[in-house]
């Protein structure tokens, strides 16, 4: 087995890589049927694009001694169904048996791409919907869709595709809240992910619930839904934990384009705003599945380096430092003032105020 040595302080520590990836996000695309106000695409420096069957299949061949690898999802930041390649992709990722969960819109979910779904025994749908007038302005379709999905199980005696409804909240859609969550509830949705908002734009600014917490936020939201459905809940102020799920989950993520990325937040370069200060957020590679296998890439002594010091928190806290409104660290994610490349020091998904599927 191949081993990494390197020195933590008056400590010599020695990784020892293994086989363990569980989860692998596909991105099947960049590219987007909507254009939603606060989508992180918006602020993209990079090309739309999607995946082709080589890049696909050789994603795959890289997993043939992962043997721990749980669940495939579909996801991104895109969506996936506008890949004219989605039906073959789906199907073998279900002919190999891994557990396959889908991140949508839903939009482009016909009767027929339902019946497709049914088929395969997809595993789970994970629906992005926003109360109010939030995303898109409406979540009548997805509300619609998750009725029929439900019932179709109940009439069937299915046991899935399990529903799960992927909202973000805000300052505009938190008054809505409790309705949503019900009508959901009544329509058959199994679990919900929430997440806060990260602005991308300065128009944005006054949105995120975070800034200026309500007291006892977390309380007030977990009492209305969480004794009725599943229900993962973001942190609405800073906390001294500080857990990555990409990296406790053993996850990675797979661009369009093959490039190897160790989450969501790194997968493309963009903009955000992290606490009202503008951050330039670098898209980090640590391979490409055309040029090397998963496997390979995974156990690269950079990548199980960087994997190494998120789980253990070794980077500075600048969200809560009383420095960060003068220091130059803040504005990109490339370094910090531990010397660290990249950086996950202001990471709002590392400090659970932003939640991933």
């Amino acid at each position: 087995m191949k081993t990494y040595k390197f020195n933590l302080k008056d400590a010599e520590v020695t990784l020892k890589p293994d086989n363990n990836i569980e989860k692998v996000y596909i991105e099947l695309s960049s590219d987007c049927n909507l254009h939603c106000e606060m989508c992180f695409r918006n602020s993209f420096e990079e090309k739309f694009g999607k995946m082709d069957l080589k890049t696909f299949y050789n994603i795959f061949d890289g997993l043939k001694d992962m043997k721990k690898v749980k669940e495939i999802i579909f996801g991104g930041i895109g969506e996936p169904l506008t890949n004219p390649n989605f039906k073959e992709m789906a199907k073998f990722v279900k002919e190999k048996g891994y557990k396959l969960l889908l991140e949508s819109n839903g939009y482009l979910i016909t009767d027929e791409m339902l019946d497709f779904f049914f088929s395969i025994s997809l595993d789970e749908f994970i629906f992005s919907a926003e109360p109010g007038a939030a995303g898109h302005g409406s979540y009548s379709w997805i509300l619609n869709l998750t009725k029929k999905i439900s019932d179709r199980i109940a009439r069937e005696k299915l046991g899935k595709p399990v529903v799960t409804i992927q909202t973000v909240l805000s300052t505009k859609n938190i008054h809505n809240i409790e309705s949503f969550f019900q009508k959901f509830v009544d329509a058959g949705a199994s679990r919900f992910i929430l997440s806060n908002i990260i602005p991308t734009s300065e128009k944005e600014l006054s949105l995120p619930l975070y800034i200026n917490p309500k007291p006892d936020m977390e309380n007030r939201i977990s009492r209305k839904i969480t004794g009725k459905i599943s229900t993962n809940l973001p942190y609405f102020e800073l906390k001294t934990e500080r857990y990555c799920n990409f990296i406790q989950n053993n996850s990675v993520v797979v661009r369009w384009d093959g490039e190897v990325a160790p989450c969501y937040r790194f997968l493309h370069t963009y903009t955000e705003y992290v606490y009202g200060l503008k951050k330039q957020i670098k898209a980090v590679s640590y391979g490409n599945v055309n040029e090397k296998s998963l496997s390979e890439i995974w156990k690269s002594e950079d990548f199980s380096y960087f994997r190494f010091k998120v789980r253990h928190a070794l980077f500075p806290s600048c969200t809560d430092c009383r420095l960060r409104d003068g220091c130059d660290f803040v504005t990109s994610s490339e370094y910090d003032c531990w010397g660290n490349s990249p950086s996950c020091a202001d990471c709002l998904w590392w400090r659970n105020l932003v939640i991933c599927p």
